[in-house]
């Protein structure tokens, strides 16, 4: 029960895709037009038990997606970067986007749903 659980919070819903999208502005979060193609990128990856909720999730062209998971520079529309500036990027970028936001949060918890992260997310800072 637990595994089909984990399973289920990591996936990316069609929902939570709209979500993150409408967030972005229809941009890859670096600003590139995602005309070509649009890759879904969990912050804390589905193998360290990163859920598939839009405080996890950022979008991400194809290219930039696949340099990223290869280590390589990521070229964005204004500037480019290393794979740890661009972790550092998101995490800056999450932050004014979600109050509390940290990496930690974005990890699997037993027993939690989505209104329980976003919770624990306003609990950090007592920001609403």
């Amino acid at each position: 029960m637990a595994r089909n659980k984990l399973a289920k919070v990591k996936e990316i819903t069609s929902r939570t895709k709209q979500i993150v999208l409408e967030r972005q502005g229809g941009l890859s979060i670096t600003g590139r037009n995602l005309d070509s193609g649009v890759n879904y990128h969990h912050i804390v990856s589905k193998g360290c038990e990163g859920v598939g909720y839009e405080f996890n999730v950022v979008a991400l062209h194809p290219i930039e997606h696949f340099n990223y998971h290869q280590g390589c520079k990521i070229q964005g529309e204004f500037r480019d970067w290393s794979p740890m500036e661009f972790d550092l990027f998101i995490d800056d970028y999450m932050k004014e986007h979600y109050s509390g936001w940290d990496r930690d949060i974005c990890s699997y918890h037993p027993g939690w749903d989505e209104k329980d992260y976003f919770d624990a997310m306003k609990g950090k800072d007592g920001r609403e």
